[in-house]
């Protein structure tokens, strides 16, 4: 599965300063936080953003194949929706714009759902 979308989001971001990140990366966000939040994907800008020299996150993302069972397709989101939370937070403090969003993704086998996540959102 992974291979399959490997390929899909290399061929996307190809010629771009974007890339794709991949494994049980633990989000610059989170490492904060008092629990750490690990995501399978983090999709990432290398071009800086207001002098900062740091990569941009600009999408987290989680794959389960559909035989992990409903409890760990529920469950899986989680940690991308509360990392791209705290990205989108942190984001809003950055460049001092009150309605950004981040995108959060989540990948059943060939399925693809995707979760908008506003900074306006208390959670």
């Amino acid at each position: 599965m992974i291979k399959i979308w490997a390929t899909i989001f290399d061929n996307l971001f190809a010629g771009t300063s974007i890339r794709a990140k991949w494994g049980d990366n633990q989000g610059r966000y989170s490492e904060t936080s008092t629990i750490a939040i690990k995501v399978d994907l983090r999709v990432l800008s290398d071009k800086p953003l207001l002098g900062s020299k740091q990569e941009i996150d600009l999408v987290d993302g989680e794959f389960a194949s559909m035989q992990a069972g409903f409890s760990k397709l529920s469950a899986d989101h989680v940690p991308a929706l509360v990392e791209s939370k705290l990205l989108v937070d942190h984001m809003v403090e950055l460049v001092g714009i009150d309605d950004l969003s981040m995108f959060v993704m989540q990948v059943h086998d060939l399925g693809l759902v995707i979760y908008c996540i506003p900074s306006a959102i208390t959670l």
